[in-house]
């Protein structure tokens, strides 16, 4: 079979080779019509050309290589099953721009150092809590472009960074169970979200004290759904006067609707439940089955943000500290509804 060069595709067609070159490895900002793509395309594919990868990347000093860094793939506690879908959208991001993705893990300093002075990569998205002040330092000093990922910790303020409004998130969801005339409303659950909570409480003047909260102990993801079980019992058991109960997340939000359920409350109908983290989707559950309101943090548009925020440097070059936001959706479905009586 006859093999073209780029110059050769390129005359064919009646481009530059560069354009010829970026149409090939996919770039988003290649400005071309979508006939002389497509004849680039046909064209290539006729005479079974192929780039030569290495070749390009010395020429243009790239290696078209991103590196999303972690802290412990196999620490599932802290570093939860959300971040797939945030690399799902990084991947999509990054692939139609013509460059790959690889994930890699660091432990401290020394790690990030190989990362960087390897030469492998044009940049780095660092995923949730990654950083400590001495790699932060380190990072200050290097010239290559880096994006912090659902990152709003007082130590990544001031750097390119991707967050989260979680508490715009919290309040969508407090409003909604107030616009279906809920005004008696409960916190079940742990973590920092109840801070969260008790601001919003506090806004809209709801009561937040040890009679409208009920937290459970602390502990690890693994457990979670069976520690919340468990003391939903005793919540379920006060018969308090709630119409409504905020969860801080999705899987306590669940195991305290099984517990209502056995107990004959109906969920949606005698009291409305609302969880965080949309857990129903990230875990394949069919649409059909889905019943829980909760807030979405979006992860895989979050995952899209960092890779553009990335690319935008990369590309353009920038000044140090944009910080753009990610904004959360309140998903509504069958376990919050109209205010039916006063108490549980």
């Amino acid at each position: 079979m006859i093999r073209a060069s780029l110059k050769k595709i390129a005359m064919e067609v009646g481009v530059n080779p560069s354009t010829v070159s970026r149409v090939l490895r996919n770039d988003a900002a290649c400005y071309i019509s979508a006939e002389k793509k497509k004849k680039i395309l046909d064209i290539s594919k006729k005479y079974n050309y192929t780039p030569n990868v290495a070749a390009r990347n010395l020429v243009l000093g790239k290696t078209f290589n991103i590196a999303f860094v972690a802290n412990a793939f196999c620490n599932f506690e802290s570093f939860g099953p959300f971040v797939w879908a945030s690399i799902d959208g990084i991947h999509e991001e990054l692939s139609q721009a013509g460059y790959f993705c690889s994930m890699t893990i660091i432990r401290n300093l020394d790690d990030i150092k190989k990362l960087v002075f390897s030469g492998a990569y044009d940049g780095f998205i660092f995923g949730n809590s990654v950083i400590n002040g001495g790699i932060l330092s380190f990072l200050n000093t290097i010239s290559l472009p880096y994006v912090f990922m659902e990152d709003s910790n007082a130590t990544t303020k001031g750097k390119n960074r991707v967050i989260v409004n979680e508490s715009a998130g919290i309040e969508e969801g407090v409003k909604h169970l107030l616009s279906l005339g809920h005004r008696e409303i409960a916190v079940y659950g742990n973590g920092p979200h109840f801070e969260g909570y008790k601001k919003i409480f506090h806004d809209y003047k709801l009561p937040f004290n040890n009679y409208s909260t009920f937290i459970i102990p602390e502990t690890n993801i693994y457990n979670l759904s069976t520690v919340s079980y468990i003391h939903s019992e005793v919540f379920v058991r006060k018969h308090l006067a709630f119409t409504a109960i905020c969860c801080t997340n999705d899987l306590v939000a669940l195991s305290l609707c099984r517990r209502l359920q056995e107990n004959g409350i109906k969920v949606g109908t005698d009291v409305s439940v609302i969880g965080i983290d949309n857990w129903e989707q990230i875990l394949s559950y069919p649409e059909a089955e889905r019943f829980l309101t909760t807030v979405d943090y979006c992860r895989e548009d979050i995952g899209r943000e960092s890779a553009r925020l990335l690319l935008d440097i990369i590309q353009n070059g920038s000044e140090k500290g944009i910080e753009r936001e990610v904004k959360t959706k309140l998903v509504v479905r069958t376990s919050t509804g109209q205010v039916t009586h006063g108490e549980i």
